[in-house]
């Protein structure tokens, strides 16, 4: 993500091994970034978590807070609306709403509209751009989850010849006299 004047300001990776591995484990395909900031040179990892039948869309990241604590935030899908809208949760002692992402419905190019209602949060630019990278990301998830599902099923069938830890092993003890 770059401003108006071409300056970095943040970008969002998919962490491909992660998704395989919580994909595998979880028998359903789940998304994973690392997002990085011009702000500072930590690396904030959005993470998908599986949840119960009927349960919207849930992603959890979080970040340092003040006094050596940190705090933890939940995004989750909204129900019932048009378009990818999400909520986002702060874990107090109660879930607090302190933003909320609209994508704008029939729009093709992927807008959406971060509001945060934490006026703290609001002035936390490192907060903002892991919000804004998330929600550019979710333009794309369709594409990641059907990639995650196809690389999953290449390998359960044997298409994807990877070498193991067994494979290297076995290998290297054949090789030994």
């Amino acid at each position: 993500m770059f401003s108006d004047s071409a300056r970095w300001l943040a970008t969002a990776e998919e962490m491909v091994a992660e998704e395989l591995a919580h994909s595998y484990a979880s028998e359903s395909p789940l998304i994973s970034l690392a997002i990085m900031t011009a702000e500072n040179e930590l690396v904030t990892y959005v993470r998908q978590f599986r949840r119960g039948i009927g349960a919207t869309e849930t992603y959890g990241f979080f970040m340092p807070g003040p006094r050596g604590t940190f705090e933890v935030f939940r995004i989750e899908g909204k129900r019932a609306t048009l378009g990818d809208d999400f909520r986002v949760l702060l874990l107090s002692g109660r879930d607090v709403e302190v933003g909320e992402i609209d994508s704008k419905f029939a729009d093709i190019g992927g807008e959406f509209q971060v509001r945060i209602r934490d006026r703290i949060l609001a002035d936390n630019e490192w907060f903002c751009r892991v919000l804004q990278c998330f929600s550019v990301v979710t333009r794309y998830r369709e594409e990641m989850r059907a990639k995650t599902l196809g690389l999953l099923e290449r390998w359960r069938k044997g298409h994807e010849q990877r070498p193991t830890i067994h494979t290297i092993l076995e290998t290297e003890d054949q090789d030994t006299p």
